[in-house]
């Protein structure tokens, strides 16, 4: 399957993740949550390919 690393303020997060491997199906929902600390108001996502390019259809970012 496709696999990819999600990398925070060049910090990895998520290494070799594989989502159809997780859910058993394509195009199934996977919410993962980490919290980060935001310097000057910027905050940096990459996802960065493994096995194929990284795909992500949806991204949610609260203030707490």
């Amino acid at each position: 399957g496709r696999t990819f690393n999600v990398l925070e303020n060049n910090n990895k997060i998520y290494s070799n993740l594989d989502i159809l491997a997780v859910t058993g199906s394509y195009r199934k929902v996977l919410i993962k949550s980490f919290n980060v600390d935001v310097k000057n108001g910027v905050l940096k996502l990459h996802f960065q390919g493994v096995n194929g390019e990284a795909v992500v259809s949806n991204i949610s970012i609260k203030k707490i």
